[in-house]
């Protein structure tokens, strides 16, 4: 840990890290605020994807440490789904009891998918990113530069096909 755990007042504990190849990531221990409770809706959290030079080192790290695994059959060497045994379930019994539903055409497994590793391009630091959802993307982008921000890509990046 690169801090130790520290009380965050009545709300929970946290604690700040880095993985073996320095990705940075905070800790959340819950008291009386949950965390996350609003995510795929526009203006909220959608899904984090860690880039790192060795995604299959990153995973066998945060399996160790937080029982992570990766989705079977995943698009591409560098690239995985990864998942929380039970999390859909959770999710399902909790905040999101429609996402078996809606989510019967998608690979088995796939509402337990709570990250993406994503292996780092040329000279990448490794680091967490954040996507957040947006009703369009094209005016959310004109948005960001209108108030100062800067807009890196509009080009989609086409994830790796599944092998045959």
């Amino acid at each position: 840990m690169t801090e130790p755990p520290w009380d965050a007042g009545p709300g929970g504990r946290a604690a700040a890290g880095e993985d073996p190849h320095g990705a940075a990531f905070r800790l959340w221990q819950a008291r009386r605020r949950l965390g996350v409770q609003v995510a795929n809706v526009p203006g909220a959290w959608n899904v984090s994807i860690l880039h790192s030079p060795d995604p299959a080192a990153s995973l066998a790290f945060y399996g160790q440490a937080f029982g992570w695994s990766s989705l079977p059959g995943d698009p591409a060497p560098g690239w995985a789904m990864v998942t929380l045994p039970g999390y859909g379930a959770h999710l399902a019994s909790t905040v999101d009891p429609g996402i078996f539903e809606r989510q019967k055409l998608a690979p088995e497994g796939f509402a337990d998918v709570v990250a993406g590793i994503a292996r780092a391009r040329g000279g990448e630091a490794p680091r967490w990113h954040v996507q957040l959802t947006v009703a369009d993307r094209d005016r959310s982008a004109a948005h960001v530069q209108q108030l100062g921000g800067t807009v890196v890509s509009t080009t989609r990046r086409r994830r790796p096909s599944r092998p045959s």
